[in-house]
């Protein structure tokens, strides 16, 4: 899959100031489970490894390894980006491929203005219910 220059450089800048190498990690093995980033990298393990330096070479190996699309679908959260961001990023992934599935998950009769705009960009909103009663996370 090709992956433009400047969506492959926007990702790697949203996600070294997003979140620290560990947590990088952290979502990179979700997707490909013995993922080492220092082996990656050729960083000794003695050796931190710089927030944008990880960042760069996560997006890279993601594309490499043909699971960009997958990772961009760990950091996708709708309630953190707005809708006014979704249509803009379904643009750019359909450049590199077809978009199979759009789902967002919300407890909706809290969120109906969202759903009812989640549907018109063809989204589908599954209900979860809220389990909690505080805030988020």
């Amino acid at each position: 899959m090709r992956i433009r220059a400047r969506v492959r450089t926007l990702a790697a800048r949203a996600l070294a100031e997003s979140m620290d190498v560990k947590m990088m990690i952290h979502l990179v093995r979700r997707i490909l489970g013995t993922y080492d980033l220092h082996e990656r990298t050729g960083f000794p393990r003695s050796v931190p490894i710089p927030n944008r330096t990880a960042a760069t070479q996560v997006v890279d190996d993601m594309i490499g390894e043909g699971m960009f699309l997958e990772f961009v679908s760990l950091l996708i959260d709708l309630e953190n980006i707005g809708l006014d961001c979704i249509q803009w990023l379904f643009d750019q992934i359909a450049d590199a491929g077809r978009i199979t599935v759009r789902r967002a998950y919300a407890d909706w009769s809290l969120e109906k203005k969202k759903r009812d705009q989640l549907l018109e960009l063809g989204i589908e909103a599954v209900p979860m219910v809220r389990t909690t009663s505080g805030g988020k996370n």
